[in-house]
């Protein structure tokens, strides 16, 4: 029996993201980026693309719930090129409390909806807004 996503709930965390203290094996966090300006530097580099699926989380049901509804748990009001992130954290494979550079899905939001993608970092200096973890409820699932 699998199981399927039913629920995504953004929490968010006070100042620093600390997952030191939990038992839990894996985590997924989550980093809300804001465009802060324009890169006038010129620097061009490769980044790290988003998965298509990360576990039972897919970009498509999550986009889809970001439209719909508000998936944080404090008053939000999406600005134009916010970007969020949803990482997972192995604890097993990491020792560091550094959590950037994981697999990853990407939402970017422009034109008055969540999509799915991420604003070019390479055109627009950017800083965290907030970030927390993400809360995942899961149904039963006869297939």
């Amino acid at each position: 029996m699998c199981k399927a996503l039913e629920d995504i709930r953004f929490c968010s965390c006070p100042e620093n993201l600390d997952l030191s203290q939990s038992k839990e094996k894996t985590h997924y966090i989550w980093i809300m980026n804001r465009v802060i300006g324009l890169d006038t530097t010129g620097v061009m580099g490769l980044t790290m693309l988003p998965k298509d699926k990360l576990d039972d989380l897919i970009p498509e049901f999550i986009v889809q719930e970001l439209n719909s509804k508000n998936l944080f748990d404090f008053e939000y009001e999406p600005q134009e090129n916010d970007d969020i992130r949803i990482e997972r954290i192995d604890r097993h494979k990491t020792r560091k409390n550094e959590y950037l550079f994981g697999e990853y899905l990407s939402f970017h939001f422009f034109c008055g909806e969540w999509h799915i993608g991420q604003t070019n970092p390479f055109m627009y200096h950017s800083k965290i807004h907030k970030n927390g973890k993400v809360k995942i409820t899961k149904i039963n699932d006869a297939k």
